[in-house]
């Protein structure tokens, strides 16, 4: 577990929730019938939006996917309002039958503090965190620019977006500090993913000890969020 989240269940739901909405929508490309993939995509955003209601600026980014991917269509987007609207249709219901309205709107609450600033708040680890997250950033995205033209479309595609996903994510945890321990989430789950890429796909001495390195430092930023954490 990772400093960020590893003690908050927020962070680990949401975690779960956005492998299960990559999966499908990498499933999507050149589907013959998405329809089924982007609801289930756009389902498990739903859920990750009453976790974290700041995971709906990565939306754009998705439907842009959707459209390379030759995945969008008036079917598609139908398909992906319903599954995004599901979760807040059992929500409605049941806070509507308990008399508790006021959770129907919780997850909202705080959808308007989108601003630079209260980094006073952020804890010496998730500092660290961040550093380590922005430096795994840099390998992993520069491998998949430099080495991009050598994979098959399917997989650059696939690894563009992740790279994407990655900077999006970055760009929301520094924006929105208040909610750094949930939205590490985002982008960790994408960079994880390239620097595992590239270390994989990269032989060289050079690399393994930067893998050693960056376990090294893993294991080094848990054990110390542990020690902070007392």
């Amino acid at each position: 577990a990772l400093p960020a989240f590893s003690h908050s269940l927020g962070g680990n739901l949401l975690f779960v929730c956005l492998i299960w909405s990559i999966f499908f929508l990498f499933r999507s490309y050149q589907s013959t019938l998405p329809v089924g993939e982007v609801a289930h995509l756009f389902f498990f955003i739903g859920v990750s939006s009453l976790i974290q209601c700041h995971i709906i600026w990565i939306i754009p980014l998705i439907y842009i996917t959707l459209y390379i991917f030759k995945a969008l269509s008036p079917r598609t987007f139908c398909a992906g309002l319903v599954g995004f609207l599901l979760p807040y249709w059992f929500l409605f219901a049941y806070t509507f039958c308990a008399d508790k309205m006021e959770l129907f709107y919780a997850p909202w609450q705080s959808f308007h503090h989108l601003s630079v600033g209260g980094y006073s708040t952020v804890s010496l680890p998730n500092w660290l965190l961040m550093g380590y997250i922005a430096l795994l950033f840099l390998y992993g995205g520069g491998y998949v620019l430099m080495n991009g033209h050598s994979y098959k479309i399917r997989t650059r595609l696939f690894l563009l977006f992740l790279l994407w996903w990655s900077f999006f994510g970055l760009l929301l945890w520094i924006l929105i500090p208040s909610a750094w321990g949930v939205l590490a989430t985002i982008p960790i789950l994408g960079i994880s993913l390239l620097a595992g890429h590239a270390f994989v796909h990269s032989s060289t001495w050079a690399s393994n000890i930067l893998f050693l390195l960056a376990l090294i430092l893993m294991i080094s930023l848990s054990v110390y969020n542990c020690l902070w954490m007392r």
